[in-house]
């Protein structure tokens, strides 16, 4: 009975401002409780009139157990990276159709963040300040996965670092685990200087 319910006034949701739905989209997965929300989310088939380009994977899944342990733990949380999170294959999904036509890499993935951003805020709203820093994350990643000795620096010194770092390790530890060499490469950096001698230019 509560299923059937349920879904008989999903639709009324759409009827939502989508800066509303952006409040609620916060209460909803900033808690200690931030997984569990998302599976019946998921399981009730609501999940689809918050993030209609998203569909359930590992990497969400571990973001939203990794968030929960960190309000758990009173560690900071910010909305830019789950954001970054469901809508990463999206993202992806984009680019690689793009890139189909866009010979340029840093172009294709230039549209293809604004292409799924606008998408998603046709249903929740998000602040300027929240997608530029999704966008940060986002095209991190490629130099992240490069470990490139002459980049680091550069990379180290980014104000996004930490949340493009953290969104790698993230990533090698659920849908992408080919890329733990580049999560530990960049985990061992931040402990010590990198010796230039031991990597290739």
């Amino acid at each position: 009975e509560i299923q059937d319910c349920i879904m008989e006034q999903a639709p009324l949701l759409s009827n939502i401002s989508p800066a509303r739905l952006y409040e609620e989209c916060i209460k909803l997965f900033q808690n200690k409780y931030s997984f569990q929300v998302y599976e019946q989310l998921e399981y009730y088939g609501l999940l689809k009139h918050l993030f209609k380009q998203t569909h359930k994977d590992a990497f969400i899944k571990k973001a939203c157990i990794n968030t929960s342990q960190r309000i758990k733990q009173n560690k900071p949380v910010t909305p830019a990276f789950l954001f970054a999170v469901f809508l990463w294959q999206a993202q992806n999904n984009r680019f690689t159709h793009i890139k189909k036509k866009q010979r340029s890499f840093n172009l294709a993935m230039m549209q293809a963040c604004d292409e799924t951003i606008i998408q998603q805020i046709k249903q929740v709203s998000l602040p300027k300040y929240l997608t530029a820093r999704i966008r940060d994350i986002w095209m991190m990643q490629s130099k992240l996965e490069k470990m490139h000795p002459k980049k680091v620096q550069f990379l180290l010194g980014h104000p996004r670092f930490r949340m493009g770092y953290d969104f790698l390790v993230l990533r090698s530890k659920s849908i992408n685990p080919e890329l733990k060499e580049a999560a530990d490469f960049w985990t061992k950096v931040q402990e010590k200087p990198l010796d230039m001698n031991n990597h290739p230019a």
